[in-house]
């Protein structure tokens, strides 16, 4: 302990000095991706988690709760345990208002925040390492201009990446804390940051080897008691494990055909992997937003696209081994190898081989190796050489960052750069053509599709956007055709039920509806429209009874959809709870006061419930609205009592007034909306 008076006043220095650094790095790692901020939505999972989720789009504590306690039986994001990555974009969501639909930039700013404050808390990691300023900021700004975390910050769905990095950087300071203080407070606080890293993200499991090999090197403390002391980190990890394994056993869809399966290959998409991440953090030049996997028959070792990375890891053992009395030059090695361990194989659910975000927590450790070496560097003229050539190699980063994140921008500069780079992939052609259905060009959409099944004829997804062009066609029996078809290809995804449902009930076999429609929300239970289209098909098909708490259901999915509490009080009114009927009514024309359908329904209940006056103001209002609706309200008993009333006939006389041609009848039974 230093007892000279300018102790605390360095210590201080220090701290400042070192906050100083921290907040720059950041802020230029916040400023790189400023361009980020104008990107918008992509059509891959931002959909699933964002625009398509009902539990994000209309938050709820019921709902924030659900993240953490669904383990048994999931109802969002395929099963995949990350409550806390959910909640925080619930949390954007809220922070955005929720008086419209779900806007890009709020998500993206959080985001480019988060990688922000993961390159500030990298610098203090590296400057904790190597005890020096310099190399840690040099290094630092590798890490926040690498091209390959762009994946990781511009698209949305990647905030678990973020997310996990930065408790996995709260557990790693946390430990060196502990190694040189002592206090076990701060192995507790280490804990805590493991649990949100595992909550952000579950492939985070890898971390308390990490801190084992860290006691390799550089704290050179590996020991029994080293070991004992993270039990509780393992048995954490244990748990999650079970978690995780449960909650996506209980889901499905997760697992695309055609994905490795035989444990050689599994052992061949390693290799590759090893040295495919090892030489895009290299030489980050041809970046792809998907590295498509290849068909099963070309995993064999014999291929030029699997052997180098076999010749590769052969190599990198026999220098580990050499090294081993060198634990500098081999812990990085075994540690970036250890933190992609989760991941390197397929990435199944994509039908990628690989994929950049995968690098964004491992490229830490060879980091670390790197600014250590720097700091060893003496002489006058050789460091600022070295540190001058690493500025130059984190500029030249940044210009290809800044390009790339263009790729991001949307749906369709995302596809459009996959076929550019791999024009045979069936999954790029089908993205492409969704990209260009989500633009409403048709025409160009169906090719796409079409191709996407010629090169791969088992590709279910393709065969449902085919249904969903011919449906927005108005070919609703081509459609069920094109449906049936893809389910009948291998690992059909369950978006097959929707569309069969949908065009069953657009042909008016509501009947036949109901079971796909089942099938859909039984695969996705927060699914909002097969949840709303199955309450709509089990009403129009004479079961109102069987529709309330499916009614009940799509309105906790969907609270303030006019539409689900319109219908959800017509299946009241059949059922014989007007009063009931009439409160969803009133919330219903409050969020849209000029539906005409819903006007009609509300003064019908106002009737039977004896409240004349107000029947009286909505039957007009929707006349006017729907001169047709006269007529059927002629028709019905319970307007019974006001057809006796004088202002009938004048409602009569002013609806012919207005009205010159005959009123065009609406398919279904009244006010029951079509999906």
């Amino acid at each position: 302990m230093d007892d000279s008076p300018h102790a605390p006043a360095t210590k201080r220095t220090r701290i400042r000095i070192d906050a100083g650094a921290a907040a720059l790095v950041g802020l230029a790692a916040v400023l790189l991706y400023a361009r980020s901020l104008g990107n918008g939505f992509i059509n891959l999972d931002d959909f699933q988690y964002i625009i398509d989720n009902a539990y994000i789009l209309h938050p709820s504590w019921d709902k924030l709760k659900a993240f953490f306690t669904e383990v048994f039986h999931p109802s969002t994001v395929g099963g995949y345990y990350q409550p806390l990555t959910m909640a925080s974009l619930m949390f954007d969501r809220v922070l955005d208002g929720l008086d419209h639909g779900p806007r890009p930039f709020p998500f993206h700013l959080t985001n480019v925040l988060l990688h922000g404050a993961n390159t500030a808390m990298v610098y203090l990691l590296l400057r904790r390492f190597t005890k020096a300023t310099w190399p840690a900021v040099v290094v630092t700004l590798l890490f926040a201009a690498h091209p390959m975390n762009v994946e990781s910050v511009s698209w949305i769905c990647q905030r678990k990446t973020l997310l996990a990095t930065l408790f996995a950087l709260g557990l790693f300071l946390s430990y060196d804390r502990y190694v040189h203080g002592g206090r076990a407070r701060w192995l507790w606080f280490g804990a805590a940051m493991l649990v949100l890293s595992l909550l952000s993200k579950p492939t985070s499991w890898s971390l308390p080897l990490a801190l084992l090999l860290l006691d390799v090197w550089p704290y050179r403390r590996l020991s029994l008691a080293a070991v004992i002391e993270k039990v509780p980190l393992f048995a954490i990890v244990g748990l999650f494990g079970w978690i995780v394994y449960v909650s996506q056993a209980e889901s499905s869809g997760l697992v695309m055909p055609g994905i490795v399966v035989r444990p050689h290959q599994t052992l061949l998409v390693i290799c590759h992997n090893v040295l495919f991440y090892f030489y895009k953090l290299v030489w980050p030049v041809t970046l792809c937003p998907q590295y498509p996997m290849p068909e099963m028959d070309e995993v064999r070792a014999t291929n030029p696209l699997f052997l180098p990375g076999i010749v590769a890891v052969g190599v990198l053992m026999a220098l580990v081994w050499i090294a081993r009395h060198r634990p500098a030059f081999y812990v990085p090695i075994v540690g970036y190898v250890l933190l992609l361990g989760p991941v390197l194989g397929a990435v199944q659910f994509m039908g990628a081989i690989a994929a950049d975000r995968f690098v964004y927590l491992p490229m830490i450790a060879l980091l670390i190796s790197l600014a250590w070496a720097l700091e060893r560097v003496r002489g006058a003229t050789l460091r600022p050489v070295c540190v001058t050539a690493t500025v130059a190699v984190a500029m030249l980063f940044s210009v290809k960052t800044w390009a790339q994140q263009l790729v991001w921008k949307d749906s369709m500069s995302y596809w459009q750069e996959v076929v550019r780079q791999y024009p045979q992939e069936a999954g790029a052609r089908e993205g492409l053509g969704s990209a260009y259905l989500v633009l409403d060009d048709l025409d160009r959409a169906l090719p796409e599709f079409h191709r996407a099944i010629e090169l791969r004829p088992t590709f279910s997804r393709a065969y449902f956007r085919i249904a969903e062009v011919l449906l927005l066609r108005d070919k609703p029996a081509e459609a069920l055709e094109w449906a049936r078809r893809g389910l009948e290809q291998p690992a059909a995804d369950a978006e097959g039920y929707f569309f069969v449902g949908l065009a069953l009930s657009r042909l008016g076999r509501d009947r036949e509806a109901v079971l796909p429609y089942r099938q859909a929300v039984e695969a996705k239970p927060s699914w909002r429209e097969a949840t709303l289209n199955l309450a709509n098909c089990l009403l129009r098909s004479g079961d109102p009874a069987a529709s309330l708490n499916v009614f009940a259901r799509a309105n906790e999915l969907d609270p303030n959809n006019p539409n689900v509490l319109t219908n959800w009080a017509i299946a009241l009114t059949e059922c014989g709870q007007d009063p009931s009927a009439w409160e969803k009514l009133d919330a219903s024309l409050r969020l849209r006061p000029a539906e005409p359908i819903a006007l009609f329904a509300y003064a019908a209940c106002s009737a039977k419930l004896k409240r004349m006056d107000t029947a009286w103001r909505a039957l007009a209002a929707a006349v006017v609205l729907r001169p047709d609706l006269l007529s059927r309200a002629a028709q019905e008993a319970r307007f019974d009592e006001m057809r006796k009333d004088p202002r009938w006939r004048t409602l009569q006389d002013a609806v012919r007034s207005a009205t010159t041609t005959a009123p065009t009848a609406v398919p279904g039974s009244p006010g029951v909306a079509r999906p």
